[in-house]
C-alpha cells in the first residue's frame, strides 16, 4: 500500500513538473513572438522614416522640376523623383505598393 502511495506522489510531482516546463515554455513563445512583431513594427517604421526623409529632402531640393506626377486609381498624386516612384508621404503601405505597381507600369517596367 505505501509502495502505491509513493508511486502515486512521484507521478503527482512529474505531472507538475512538466506542467510548469510546459507553462514556461508557453510564456517564452509568447515573449518570443511579440518581441518578433515589436521588431518588425520597429523596422517598418524606421523604414518609412527614411523614405519620408528623401522625400522631404526631395521635396526642398533647388532642382525645378523635382516632382513627377503619377495616378493611383482615379486620383492624381505627385512622387518626389529621389524616392522610390509611387511613394505618397503619409501613405499606408498598400497605399504605396499600388502607386508603385502603377508607376512601374507608367514608366515601363515589367
Amino acid at each position: 500500500m505505501a509502495k502505491l502511495k509513493i508511486e502515486a506522489q512521484r507521478k503527482e510531482r512529474r505531472a507538475e513538473r512538466q506542467a510548469k516546463q510546459a507553462e514556461r515554455a508557453a510564456k517564452e513563445v509568447e515573449a518570443e513572438r511579440a518581441l518578433a512583431e515589436r521588431n518588425l513594427l520597429l523596422a517598418h517604421e524606421l523604414s518609412f522614416q527614411e523614405l519620408e526623409i528623401k522625400a522631404r529632402q526631395s521635396e526642398s531640393s533647388s532642382d525645378g522640376g523635382s516632382m513627377r506626377a503619377g495616378a493611383v486609381g482615379d486620383k492624381q498624386v505627385c512622387i518626389p523623383k529621389n524616392v522610390v516612384p509611387g511613394f505618397v508621404v503619409g501613405d499606408d503601405i498598400d497605399k504605396w505598393l499600388a502607386a508603385y505597381e502603377v508607376a512601374l507600369r507608367a514608366h515601363g517596367t515589367p
